[in-house]
């Protein structure tokens, strides 16, 4: 109670927002890494199915801790920073660089060895989730080298609802393409899905960051 006697009204009215509003970005971005399996279980209607497609998403969803702990480290950098333009711009983009060199090197090498690890943690009756999970881990790499690091860092510029309306296109234009693709192609079909959804995401909210941090004041003389 002491910490929040210096707090204004007005403060914690804004405190509260950020966090209803960040709460629902979460619950969103949780939904949509769960959409595939239950639209999978919907149009397919096979245990088996099922199964083989959560087993190829456990390690790209699992690897995600990847770039959050990534931003976790440099988030309160860029929220210090988040009125200065030369130093937004410039490190965003090294963090998009590290970020696409790192995400691509951990890609590479799951990708090279998913049928050994698919066999070595669930077993050859598993083998058919080699495919899913190697398309799904190219989302893995769209979605923690672009999509993830922007979405967290538009919070800094106070752009929550940015994230909140991607969420909910990214969710809409999953099941639509889902209701197309996994009929079609079962489990590799909803594996390419998310990767177009992680795509649309990333497309979406880069440029707005970028467009954002471009109008701040500049801090050179």
């Amino acid at each position: 109670m002491e910490l929040s006697k210096g707090i204004t009204r007005a403060e914690k009215k804004d405190f509260w927002k950020i966090g209803a509003i960040s709460s629902l970005n979460n619950a969103l971005s949780q939904a949509l890494t769960l959409v595939g399996t239950f639209l999978v279980g919907l149009l397919l209607v096979d245990a088996d199915l099922v199964a083989i497609y959560k087993a190829s998403t456990t390690i790209p969803f699992a690897l995600l801790f990847i770039p959050g702990a990534l931003i976790i480290y440099l988030y309160p950098y860029f929220a210090r920073h988040n009125k200065d333009r030369e130093w937004t711009i410039s490190h965003y983009a090294k963090l998009i660089g590290f970020g696409t060199l790192l995400m691509g090197v951990v890609t590479i090498g799951f990708i090279i060895t998913t049928k050994p690890i698919v066999i070595l943690v669930f077993g050859e009756q598993y083998l058919d989730s080699v495919l899913p999970m190697q398309i799904l881990l190219i989302g893995f790499f769209i979605n923690a080298a672009f999509r993830q690091p922007t979405g967290n860092l538009l919070v800094t510029q106070r752009k929550l609802m940015v994230n909140s309306i991607v969420g909910v296109i990214s969710i809409a234009f999953n099941v639509a393409a889902s209701l197309i693709l996994i009929p079609r192609y079962g489990v590799v079909g909803a594996a390419v899905v998310y990767d177009l959804t992680m795509l649309l995401g990333a497309a979406l909210s880069m440029p707005v960051y970028v467009r954002v941090i471009r109008t701040l004041p500049s801090t050179t003389t």
